[in-house]
């Protein structure tokens, strides 16, 4: 009996100890690793998908490889990626953007199968069916048009979007004829940044950023609307050099002007009184707007309403009632039942256009304030009114110990309709930090876009609050709560080594993570998990800041791409899948709370600790006897 307690208390000891360090017993496990080809120079590498595309009941994975001109889908089976069906992509051009989506609406104890689109680098558009045979293809833009695309997204829509046009493709175009900001250079390569001009230099330049009309229709968005069937054009919204100022710039929100006001001490008439625009609320709920690189833009459809009150978006629910209906991703989309508008989240901001015109309805710019900058826009705590978060996203050598006042290592919050400070947080080192022997401790360090996380509380309508988490390059995860209380710290592994004066790499960053597939149900927040993507390692780490498992991807390579998630193993788990320019990797993430063990620990010992003395002190007095 003595020898078990012994055993017992030291192994629960031990346990108690490794929970302290290793913080979890959270397991990340490597699925597979295949051969992948990407372009390191471009930043429109397609990005995977994983879905239930045959209608099956089984997640598959579809890949565009660069340079293979092949269109590939993978089933996952026993640790191994194995061909299910492949098509031909034409060797004229190269992939640079792929979605899938549903071209028919819902019909209950019917399989769903999905339409693949594929976007070309001289704007081909392949359509695809389900078995990946070629339905058509369309050259969507302009062939004399000698332009370079910046950004690319779409969609694939199962609505009525005109007479005898059931299902559409909505394709998105950013593209520009100044060869600085083509894809093949980086987003932040711009001249007023690389030329490290001051504020003051850039200020005339910034002034009439806004005003200066081919500026804005050069890179202004072009918007098309594709018939499913033929591929045929249903409406479009198309930009060149040579078309007037557009309405869709006319309609810019007044938050940008009175920014501009306050930012540079310009006279603006209204500026003590700044109304939101008739669709307040519909641009709320599309909320929260990021966008720190080109893989950043978002398509999705929605409901604009003037009076969401009496005019409410509404769902179809009735498919998630199904008893034993596995729902897979991209079914979210289709469940709006009075869709009316396509919103796009791009580089510019936000905009809505209508979806069965094509006719512009709101711009709402919404840019960085700092030129270097990465901002995240939403209404984190709940006042109604729109806050920016952002980050100057500037790599230089910093003194971290007296960083309290460096402007680069700050995570700040703005009003951003009235450009008034609310608060910060220091990124650079741990707050409440106390050093005896204060050590210097200079180096390069970058701090990276931030992550707006939904937070445990929520509004009293139930709408959803947001804590803000940002990490420098050094790995240290910094957390700031919606009312800009300090949360927590947390340390990884480095991300990478910043360099002078240069800008990270948008791949390398902070993802929201959950286990549950969104469109089941509503994720509670314990499910939810940030993802740390480094140039050598990948974190997991919960909402509290405890790190839950670290993984090194070294031998897979720099990733290209931020991680991918998604159900491809069916097991009812998202797994993370990392793509690099020579390999693709999945990992399989099993979360055991460490909270759990804990406090079970701790009891135990002190159990076993009293149960010790008690027995000593019964043997004692016997002998005393």
């Amino acid at each position: 009996m003595n020898v078990f307690k012994w055993v017992v208390l030291v192994a629960c000891f031990c346990l108690w100890i490794f929970l302290l360090k290793g913080q979890s017993l959270t397991q990340m496990e490597q699925l597979f690793s295949e051969k992948y080809a990407a372009n390191l120079g471009s930043t429109l590498n397609v990005v995977p998908i994983i879905s239930d595309i045959d209608g099956d009941g089984l997640n598959e994975i579809l890949v565009a490889p660069y340079g293979v001109g092949k269109l590939i889908m993978y089933k996952y089976e026993k640790g191994n990626l194995v061909i299910k069906q492949t098509a031909t992509i034409p060797s004229s051009s190269q992939p640079i953007y792929m979605t899938t989506g549903y071209d028919k609406p819902f019909v209950r104890n019917e399989p769903r199968q999905q339409t693949v689109i594929v976007v070309l680098r001289n704007f081909d558009v392949l359509c695809f069916n389900s078995d990946l045979t070629l339905r058509w293809t369309n050259n969507v833009y302009k062939e004399h048009a000698l332009t370079y695309v910046e950004e690319v997204s779409g969609l694939v829509v199962p609505y009525v979007i005109q007479t005898k046009v059931n299902g559409g493709v909505i394709l998105a175009f950013r593209t520009t004829q100044d060869w600085y900001n083509n894809n093949n250079v980086g987003f932040e390569e711009d001249l007023r940044v690389t030329l490290n001009r001051t504020f003051e230099e850039q200020k005339e330049d910034l002034m009439y950023d806004d005003d200066n009309i081919d500026q804005e229709t050069v890179d202004h968005m072009n918007y098309y609307c594709l018939s499913i069937k033929d591929g045929q054009v249903v409406w479009q919204h198309e930009v060149d050099d040579d078309q007037d100022y557009l309405d869709l710039v006319k309609n810019t929100d007044v938050a940008g002007e009175y920014k501009l006001s306050k930012l540079f001490g310009m006279s603006y008439k209204g500026a003590e009184e700044i109304q939101w625009h008739e669709f307040h609320d519909s641009i709320y709920k599309n909320l929260p707007h990021q966008w720190a690189s080109f893989r950043d833009t978002q398509i999705t459809v929605s409901h604009f309403s003037r009076d969401l009150t009496s005019n409410p978006e509404t769902y179809d629910n009735s498919r998630l009632e199904m008893p034993g209906m596995k729902v897979q991703t991209k079914t979210k989309i289709d469940r709006i039942t009075n869709p009316n508008v396509v919103v796009i989240h791009q580089k510019n901001g936000l905009e809505a256009v209508h979806l069965f015109s094509g006719k512009p309805l709101v711009h709402l710019s919404l840019r960085a304030t700092s030129d270097a900058g990465s901002s995240a826009f939403a209404d984190i705590n709940g006042d109604d009114a729109l806050e920016e978060v952002f980050v100057n996203q500037y790599s230089h050598e910093v003194d971290v110990q007296n960083s309290g006042e460096d402007l680069t290592c700050m995570v700040q919050v703005i009003a951003a309709n009235s450009y008034e400070y609310l608060f910060s947080e220091n990124a650079c080192k741990p707050a409440m930090r106390f050093d005896l022997i204060r050590k210097k401790d200079k180096h390069v360090i970058e701090v990276l876009p931030p992550l707006l996380v939904p937070a445990f509380e929520r509004k009293s309508d139930g709408s959803e609050l947001y804590n803000i988490v940002v990490i420098n390059s050094d790995g240290l995860l910094t957390a700031v709560g919606y009312n800009g209380k300090f949360l927590w710290n947390s340390k990884v592994s480095r991300l990478f080594l910043a360099k002078e004066d240069q800008t990270h790499k948008s791949n390398l960053a902070l993802f929201l993570y959950s286990l549950e597939n969104e469109d089941q149900k509503e994720v509670q927040p314990n499910n939810r998990y940030i993802i740390v993507q480094g140039s050598k390692n990948i974190a997991v780490v919960n909402l509290n800041g405890d790190l839950m498992v670290e993984h090194n991807i070294e031998s897979q390579g720099e990733p290209v791409m931020g991680p991918v998630f998604g159900d491809l193993s069916n097991d009812g788990n998202n797994e993370i899948l990392i793509v690099t320019a020579t390999k693709i990797a999945a990992y399989n993430v099993r979360v055991i709370q460490n909270v759990s063990f804990l406090p079970v620990c701790i009891a135990g010992i002190i159990a076993l600790i009293s149960y010790n003395i008690y027995i000593i002190a019964i043997t004692y007095y016997k002998k005393l006897e």
